[in-house]
């Protein structure tokens, strides 16, 4: 019995690091969105928390301010008819999920 407890020691403690290595699935999708805005949406769009018109369109900072979630979510679903001056982009549902939930976390 007294060579078993180590073992079980060591589980216990090897627990907790093990949980604090895998990230929230929020951040994960966060991380996400960020990933797919860099690579579709960065030639117009400041990506980024700062604000402002960087290039030709509004940062996503000023869109999540401008929209809430539901709001956001539908206008990036029907980017696939195109918007204003921007051409047609067909998003993924998980893809525009993941891009709601970076622009929030600008907030």
């Amino acid at each position: 019995m007294p060579k078993v407890l180590p073992f079980v020691l060591l589980a216990l403690a090897a627990g907790p690091v093990a949980q604090a290595q895998t990230p929230p699935v929020q951040d994960m999708t966060v991380q996400r969105g960020a990933a797919i805005a860099e690579s579709r949406c960065s030639t117009c769009h400041q990506i980024g928390p700062e604000d402002g018109m960087s290039r030709t369109a509004p940062s996503f900072n000023i869109i999540g301010l401008r929209h809430t979630p539901i709001s956001l979510e539908r206008q990036l679903g029907a980017l696939k008819n195109g918007h204003y001056e921007m051409p047609p982009l067909r998003l993924e549902t998980d893809e525009i999920r993941a891009i709601t939930a970076y622009i929030e976390s600008l907030r």
